[in-house]
């Protein structure tokens, strides 16, 4: 019997439009430098998952998602998301199902929200935990990151108590939105953001024990796409998907191949919907559908669902 979150908010009257300079110029210049990019269509042979047209099924009605910058897909019940805002907000995550409905708030106490940018999940001791990461860092001046790790919960009143993961870049501060975890590996990686058409790829070894070092992210290569927002990982540890603000790009993962390898080729491309300042995107449980917000209310949630697998 699967938990079920009890709280369903009603939808409120959404807000009068409003100009977003700075969305909007980094969306153009994402536009641009697409032109440029050497990535294979979605529809084009080889191991990646060919994907239909992007397809919008529900509104969040929860109007405290008012910047969702990273999503997962519940792994305690089918059908149930996680969300939380970008910087500025209180340390918090959010529940919502696929229709859209309120499914609850969840506070994590003690720990700081400096700039959560995007959220992953990880099993440990055979239970599902969800990882935020607090990497954003604008001005690049932030010495070290965080990851808070929680059980994912599976009632209203539970208590979140957060686990930190403390890092840093082997070669200095780094602006990030993009962080995922191999669920095979459990190596946590991390994708920058950069205006150039070259992102840089970082991993972290998932510590063994709680402890109050600061890890070492190590540069691993480069992507060559602008403006990375989002990333997640398949459940078989194969397939990587990275959102920009425009398109998203799937890398694979061959046989016994690290990441490293398979971040050297280049992405195969996939059409996402027009969005206002998408940061946001996840797989299903199924390893293969794809779910997107935006930062900008009324927040949507947009599928865009296999037309077939390799």
């Amino acid at each position: 019997m699967h938990t079920r979150y009890l709280s369903e908010a009603g939808r409120g009257t959404a807000p009068s439009p409003r100009i977003y300079s700075a969305a909007s110029i980094a969306l153009l210049l994402v536009i641009v430098l697409h032109t440029l990019l050497p990535a294979e269509e979605a529809g084009s042979a080889g191991e990646g998952v060919v994907y239909g047209s992007p397809r919008k099924i529900a509104i969040l009605s929860n109007e405290e998602i008012n910047e969702s910058s990273g999503m997962v897909a519940s792994r305690v019940e089918p059908g149930l998301f996680w969300t939380h805002n970008d910087s500025g907000d209180k340390p918090r995550i959010f529940a919502f199902d696929v229709d859209g409905k309120d499914r609850g708030e969840f506070r994590i106490p003690e720990v700081e929200a400096s700039d959560w940018e995007d959220m992953a999940t990880v099993s440990l001791d055979g239970k599902p935990h969800l990882v935020l990461a607090d990497v954003g860092d604008n001005a690049r001046r932030r010495e070290s990151c965080s990851l808070y790790v929680v059980s994912e919960p599976t009632r209203r009143d539970q208590l979140l108590r957060a686990r930190r993961i403390r890092f840093r870049y082997q070669d200095g501060p780094r602006d990030c939105e993009a962080m995922a975890i191999d669920p095979v590996s459990r190596r946590i990686i991390l994708v920058t953001k950069a205006l150039s058409v070259r992102c840089s790829v970082y991993q972290l070894a998932w510590p063994v024990q709680e402890s109050n070092e600061i890890l070492v992210a190590i540069r691993i290569g480069e992507v060559r796409i602008p403006l990375v927002t989002a990333m997640d990982i398949a459940d078989d540890g194969r397939r990587a998907v990275l959102a920009t603000y425009a398109d998203a790009y799937e890398y694979y993962r061959r046989g016994d191949e690290s990441w490293r390898e398979a971040f050297a080729r280049s992405p195969r491309s996939i059409t996402m919907p027009q969005r206002r300042q998408g940061e946001a995107i996840c797989f299903g449980t199924d390893g293969k559908t794809l779910y997107l917000t935006s930062e900008r209310t009324p927040t949507p949630l947009w599928r865009v669902a296999p037309l077939r697998s390799p």
